[in-house]
């Protein structure tokens, strides 16, 4: 685990349809608000969004969906 980062199961999703911050900021927060969530960061640049906690892939797929965003 690196300086900074939470502890806990982390899990990296593939996110799509993000083109700016604003974007990554509303997926990053509907990961925080989803069950099981301790923490996320979103990578604008990677496309991609990692998430600490206890959250099932599933439901981490259907928080980032209704803020609007695609999980191929």
């Amino acid at each position: 685990m690196a300086a900074g980062e939470p502890g806990g199961r982390a899990v990296e999703i593939a996110v799509t349809g993000m083109t700016c911050g604003n974007c990554a900021d509303a997926v990053e927060s509907a990961l925080l608000a989803a069950p099981g969530v301790q923490a996320a960061r979103v990578d604008l640049t990677g496309g991609t969004a990692t998430v600490w906690g206890a959250a099932a892939a599933s439901t981490l797929r259907e928080a980032v969906q209704d803020a609007g965003f695609g999980t191929p």
